[in-house]
């Protein structure tokens, strides 16, 4: 008898690793979330952190929950969609407490603006066009994840070095996770740690760089 493609989906064999950074990043981003909500020194801080500590904790969540359960075909293809819809949730709400306590006046506004319909836009794209080649998705991602370098200068003068290197760099890591994801390399151990837990490892570290940077505008804003 020919194997079916749900018998294939449900025996197929994991990296080891598969989804257990981002379930471990999960756990431990709902109680760094609540702390920096705690500690957020205005009601307008507090808004904007608890968007962004949400945006995160439900990527991660949602990354975990399709990496480490074994799918049937119809629904990995929508667990898929929603992985990957809400990698943009995460992008816009990241710049949420950047843009709404770094940046002012109509620096502040565009930048929202821009994240926030280009995340709903790439949301939309993702759980339209779920068959789109990685090249094609890590480059949507790139392109709404660097909005920052159109207010350089006025992060700087208002959150300081220590805060825009920690968003550059930030940046640097997700663009090295988009380049992982988009050629399927380096995969050091297929069937324990492969490519994609490269870059989910990028992501995590990314997520950790923009987390302090945000912890600096928020307590020193």
């Amino acid at each position: 008898m020919e194997p079916t493609p749900t018998t294939v989906a449900q025996t197929a064999v994991k990296p080891k690793f598969r989804g257990r950074l981002h379930q471990v990043g999960f756990f431990v981003s709902i109680p760094m979330g609540f702390a920096i909500v705690i500690a957020a020194p205005t009601a307008k801080a507090k808004i904007a952190v608890a968007i962004y500590s949400v945006c995160i904790s439900l990527m991660l969540g949602t990354s975990a929950l399709f990496h480490v359960h074994n799918w049937t075909p119809e629904a990995r293809r929508v667990m898929r969609r929603m992985d990957h819809a809400m990698i943009f949730a995460a992008v816009a709400g990241t710049y949420t407490p950047i843009a709404v306590l770094a940046l002012h006046g109509t620096t502040q506004t565009l930048i929202l603006w821009l994240v926030w319909v280009g995340g709903v836009l790439g949301a939309i794209q993702q759980l339209v066009w779920i068959d789109a080649p990685k090249w094609a998705t890590a480059v949507v991602y790139l392109a709404i994840g660097w909005v920052a370098v159109a207010a350089v200068h006025e992060i700087y003068t208002s959150s300081g070095p220590w805060a825009l290197g920690l968003i550059i760099l930030g940046g640097i890591l997700y663009s090295m996770g988009a380049v992982v994801y988009a050629l399927r390399k380096p995969n050091p151990k297929p069937q324990i740690f492969g490519y994609h837990e490269v870059f989910h490892a990028l992501v995590l570290a990314a997520l950790i760089s923009h987390y302090i940077a945000i912890c600096f505008i928020t307590l020193n804003g």
